[in-house]
């Protein structure tokens, strides 16, 4: 997987081109068209050449601080957000970017009900399906990761809280397969 890379035309602060990294990260790519429509807080894209910089990023999941790295090439400017410092990106990149909301932790078992029957179908020793599940407060989750832990082939990655939510990347194998 590749770092997500977008090019801005030094002159205009125009999005001249961003790869398929990157577009995964944003809701309706095509429509970033300058540097206000990526990053927040940031009036020229200027402002982010020349060293590391922690700025907020308007991703398809809202707002989320992230490391960038700028640097001038001939009339253009290329922003990296290098994924070994953003973890995150690497989740929405291979999910691609989709978020289930769950109102409770039944809705999110039966996402993980869902993911099971589909990979019942599949023959692949190692397949998998990951999730990002957003729940809206800590005890439905909780209650959530509890019934989850008695499951041999599903484990909660890692979570990552974002303003009043809490983001969950949960790896489900078939339902004949443990995780260890």
């Amino acid at each position: 997987m590749e770092d997500p890379v977008i090019i801005f035309d030094k002159e205009t602060d125009s999005i001249s081109k961003m790869n398929d990294s990157a577009a995964a990260i944003f809701n309706e790519p095509s429509s970033k068209k300058e540097v206000g429509d990526v990053f927040s807080g940031i009036i020229s894209v200027r402002m982010l050449t020349g060293k590391e910089v922690k700025t907020p990023i308007k991703t398809k999941n809202g707002e989320i601080l992230s490391t960038v790295i700028a640097s001038e090439e001939g009339e253009n400017i290329k922003v990296k957000l290098p994924l070994d410092k953003n973890d995150w990106m690497e989740d929405m990149i291979e999910t691609g970017g989709k978020v289930r909301e769950v109102k409770s932790s039944n809705k999110a078992l039966d996402q993980i009900k869902k993911a099971e029957n589909r990979l019942k179908e599949n023959t692949d020793f190692d397949s998998k399906e990951i999730l990002l599940l957003k729940f809206d407060n800590i005890e439905e989750f909780n209650a959530f990761s509890l019934t989850v832990t008695d499951k041999s082939n599903v484990i909660i990655e890692k979570t990552t809280s974002m303003e009043d939510s809490i983001i969950a990347r949960v790896e489900v194998r078939p339902p004949t397969r443990r995780v260890y």
